[in-house]
């Protein structure tokens, strides 16, 4: 579990193409990558991936073909930045919210521009995750917690403020680039709830 809040960056140096799938391995600080050791789970720009190797600030994940499939991975090349964040501990703060790591879409960026020191994203959203995405709530795109601002017949906007574009791998990215999303956890088990209520609700009418 993560809670969207980016620790470190870290750039691509290896794309290594398997029979299914890939091996990745990105550079980051070394201080950083000090602290973590070969299992543990980090979330690359939202994606919970395991961490196979950990050589001098040098981390290695294994995709799978799935995970390729499922996320913006499978088109990831040498030179790309990307977003790292540890899994949390249960003492540990929740600055952003839930986020499981586990990628729901990929979405395209249709619109960028400043507003003021702030940035305007819009981002394209599939009419089935775009029922989990509300006005002032929570979404993650690249690992990231963000805010919606606004919600779209088939995109939601957000506003990056400039600590975030600093932080993150956010500020580089340009119309057309591909991102992963998440929506949020509370949402989907909502509608999850509620849908099975319903469920409920046509058996009695038939029983009755």
């Amino acid at each position: 579990m993560f809670s969207g809040i980016v620790q470190n960056t870290a750039s691509v140096l290896e794309v290594e193409n398997k029979s299914k799938g890939i091996s990745l391995v990105v550079e980051a600080d070394f201080d950083y990558c000090a602290w973590i050791s070969i299992g543990d789970s980090i979330s690359v720009n939202g994606c919970c991936l395991t961490v196979v190797e950990n050589s001098s600030g040098k981390l290695k994940f294994d995709l799978s073909e799935e995970t390729m499939n499922c996320t913006s991975f499978s088109g990831v090349k040498l030179g790309d930045v990307v977003n790292l964040e540890k899994s949390l501990k249960l003492e540990d703060s929740l600055d952003g919210h839930l986020v499981s790591g586990h990628v729901d879409s990929v979405s395209v960026l249709l619109d960028n521009k400043d507003i003021g020191d702030s940035r305007y994203m819009k981002f394209s959203c599939d009419k089935e995750y775009l029922k989990f995405i509300a006005v002032k709530g929570s979404i993650t795109i690249n690992g990231v917690s963000l805010t919606v601002n606004e919600v779209l017949e088939n995109s939601f906007t957000i506003m990056l403020i400039p600590h975030t574009l600093v932080v993150t791998n956010l500020s580089s990215l340009t119309e057309g680039d591909k991102v992963n999303l998440e929506v949020d956890l509370i949402a989907r088990y909502v509608a999850r709830q509620l849908a099975m209520v319903k469920i409920n609700e046509n058996n009695l009418e038939v029983m009755e």
